[in-house]
């Protein structure tokens, strides 16, 4: 969520999360990110800050779910990857922890009510097209690291839950 940062003093360490969506079919939900955002018009996965106090696992539930209107228990989110050493984030003058979830889902590329606040379309794509449109390298490691792990951890498929 955009706007949150200034609620951090500079130095401070903020977490966030970023969520590889896959559907049953094994593609990945990209989302195009507004114009007002700080990397305008760019591809990304759904995901972002941490609020003070919120652990990375609520941070990924919360912010997919704020974005895509994907609402989810926290159990059916899966680490995947986690960066934890402290690097400049582009929204303050603090550091960022990034941690990457994976998230299955058991439809086939249902239909996303997205934030038209957070982004302007969305779009399911082969794991490999993902990882070329997105140009953040967190992000496209994440994506790597999910076509690594696709052959050797099994997952569970969640049930697709929404506010609506």
């Amino acid at each position: 969520m955009i706007g949150q940062a200034e609620h951090f003093k500079s130095g401070d360490i903020r977490h966030s999360s970023k969520v590889v969506v896959v559907d049953a079919g094994g593609s990945i939900l990209t989302l195009l990110r507004t114009d007002q955002d700080r990397r305008p018009r760019s591809w990304d996965l759904p995901g972002g800050g941490a609020l003070i106090g919120e652990s990375d696992i609520e941070c990924a539930r919360r912010e997919t779910g704020e974005e895509t209107n994907l609402w989810l228990p926290t159990f059916m989110f899966q680490k995947l990857l986690e960066n934890n050493a402290p690097i400049p984030s582009s929204c303050g003058p603090h550091n960022n922890l990034r941690t990457g979830y994976v998230l299955r889902l058991a439809l086939h590329q249902p239909t996303i009510l997205f934030d038209p606040n957070e982004a302007q379309a969305y779009e399911w794509r082969s794991p490999v097209q993902a990882e070329r449109v997105i140009s953040h390298p967190f992000q496209q490691e994440l994506v790597g690291r999910f076509l690594e792990s696709t052959s050797t951890v099994s997952f569970q498929p969640a049930v697709v839950y929404t506010n609506v």
